[in-house]
């Protein structure tokens, strides 16, 4: 199979500094494969989880017994990394509009308690049980106390009562920590658990049961997901000290160069451009996809760099207050509603490209359409696409806008295993180089906090 492959316009890079900082990750690589060896007993635990055959063992028979069922629609409950992996996925593969076709079962993401949103699911999902068909929840949180999943979980959970009153339980699916407060309410309940490895965090957890389960429901091979994610992890552990050296130049555009993942590690390129970027006040990294099934990936990746680098402190309790804001830009629409801004505007963003080169489905345009644009009779809309994208990174690079670009070979799930596993490792080197833990989030604890305070006064 082929891998991803990867381009960088290194305008502005100094090398010696770019070596330097590879050099400097070193270390870190070494103490990820000594960690390796304690699996899910270490803060890297998430990178075993492509390897732990037991997981998907549980997973595959439990989708399995429930697909037994025939469950016409399955509800995702949870929110930020207890659902965005998932659906990321699901939406890359299958397609936005999923549930438009004739499948079953179809999929709903349930992430907030916005009351109308909430309120068309439950909606749908009353009328399938109406029908006497069957329906399935899969309830997914890490703390077993969030306070939007625990809320909404409820809500469902209730019309599942009345009307399987007896065998509600053969419904749902609890995936949780062990032994957490919803583990334990689920064990009363007689539910099927899954449980998520305590040392994996939720933006982090996108291949264990918390994305592995609703992905097997609806038919992604999850077996080739973790074949990709496992070769992803043997690249981004490779040595990259000499990339300049590995590098293949490009004779008609020189300051672009390129390698074939295999060649390179793709996570420390990665973490190091950025680090180097915002050292030149460049703090903004958007994901520009070329395919809008892949915008969940964007939403997936924006909590990933945002909750993982964006922190008050460092390791050594510095207040720093660094960060990272991460964008999510649609290709080509968004060439028309931000590109002015994007190459005309303040230089402050690098941009990652992310397109396919073999996309899932052609369709060709009829030659008529020469009468107006020419050149466009018998085109494919994917020549068109790739057209827009070559053109906007020629703009880029006219416009000295920093940028490098993943090509994806095609949609399966193999490359999106190789992409999400790459883009963990990208962040956790980042996180090195800040100096920070990007595996907390103690911020977000706040609003938590004041939530609850609120709810308890009233």
């Amino acid at each position: 199979m082929k891998q991803l492959s990867f381009n960088y316009q290194l305008s502005g890079i100094d090398r010696e500094q770019f070596e330097t900082l590879l050099h400097r990750l070193m270390p870190e690589i070494e103490r990820i494969e000594h960690d390796r060896g304690f699996e899910y007993e270490s803060d890297y635990a998430f990178i075993h989880l492509p390897f732990d055959e037991q997981t998907v063992y549980e997973v595959l028979h439990c989708a399995n017994e429930k697909l037994d069922c025939n469950p016409t629609v399955l509800v995702v409950i949870g929110i930020g990394g207890s659902h965005l992996g998932a659906q990321a996925i699901h939406d890359a593969l299958n397609g936005t509009l999923y549930n438009e076709k004739d499948v079953s079962p179809r999929i709903y993401f349930v992430d907030t308690v916005d009351t109308d949103y909430v309120h068309e699911v439950y909606q749908i999902v009353e009328r399938e049980l109406r029908q006497k068909k069957n329906i399935l929840l899969n309830v997914i949180t890490k703390s077993g106390t969030t306070t939007e999943t625990i809320a909404n979980f409820f809500i469902f959970l209730d019309l599942l009562k009345e009307y399987f009153p007896e065998q509600y339980h053969e419904h749902v699916v609890v995936t949780t920590d062990y032994n957490s407060p919803l583990w334990r309410f689920a064990d009363e309940e007689q539910f099927t658990m899954l449980a998520i490895p305590t040392n994996v965090g939720g933006r982090f957890s996108v291949l264990s049961a918390v994305g592995l389960f609703p992905l097997a429901i609806v038919g992604i091979d999850i077996q080739s997901l973790l074949d990709g994610a496992r070769i992803a992890v043997h690249q981004s552990l490779m040595d990259s000290t000499s990339y300049f050296d590995k590098l293949k130049i490009n004779p008609a555009h020189p300051e672009r160069s390129g390698a074939e993942s295999k060649d390179i590690n793709p996570a420390m390129m990665q973490a190091v451009l950025l680090y180097v970027y915002y050292q030149q006040g460049i703090r903004v990294h958007d994901l520009f996809l070329f395919d809008p099934a892949f915008e969940s990936y964007g939403k997936w990746y924006r909590q990933l760099l945002g909750e993982s680098i964006g922190k008050e402190y460092d390791a050594d309790g510095n207040r720093v207050n660094i960060g990272i804001t991460p964008t999510v830009s649609l290709g080509s629409s968004d060439l028309h509603s931000v590109g002015q801004l994007y190459l005309a505007g303040p230089n402050d963003r690098v941009t990652t490209f992310v397109s396919v080169e073999i996309p899932q489905e052609k369709i060709r345009i009829p030659q008529e359409a020469d009468c107006l644009v020419g050149n466009l009779g018998e085109e494919s809309l994917q020549n068109v696409m790739n057209a827009i994208k070559a053109g906007t990174e020629r703009a880029y690079e006219i416009k000295e806008r920093p940028f490098w670009s993943v090509m994806i070979a095609e949609k399966t799930p193999y490359y999106f295993g190789q992409l999400m596993q790459i883009q963990m490792m990208a962040i956790v080197y980042l996180g090195n180089l800040f100096h920070i833990n990007p595996f907390d989030q103690p911020a977000v604890e706040l609003y938590k906090q004041e939530t609850r305070k609120r709810l308890n006064d009233e």
